[in-house]
């Protein structure tokens, strides 16, 4: 989980965008290897029903790591009483062996923050 300090949402690597929720607050991406990753932007934000996110990809598109995938208005967020806590999920990590945690903390979108093994 992280709580982005500005409304960019990146690509943490190379990928395709599988589906986007369309309320706009999560996305699916699929790592070359069949790593499958669910980007969920807030908490209780598909309550917003779209207000507040606008997508920057589509889906089947292919994306770079630190591709800027959408963005989120925090301001709105928060003033509407959601959390901003954002959560990157892997949703097919055990078939996937050992990750391997690279940096914790503050990070940037140029940060290599975990690799998969």
């Amino acid at each position: 989980m992280f709580f982005p300090n500005h409304g960019d949402i990146f690509a943490p690597c190379e990928a395709v965008v599988e589906f986007i929720f369309p309320t706009r607050h999560a996305l699916g991406l699929r790592h070359a290897s069949g790593l499958e990753m669910l980007i969920h932007v807030g908490i209780d934000t598909v309550q917003l029903e779209g207000q507040g996110f606008e997508v920057l990809v589509k889906e089947g598109q292919s994306v770079q790591a630190g591709e800027r995938l959408l963005k989120a208005d925090l301001d709105f967020l928060q003033k509407n009483g959601k959390n901003t806590a954002t959560m990157l999920v892997f949703t097919n990590l055990e078939e996937k062996p050992l990750m391997e945690w690279k940096k914790r903390g503050t990070i940037t979108h140029e940060d290599t923050v975990a690799i998969i093994r």
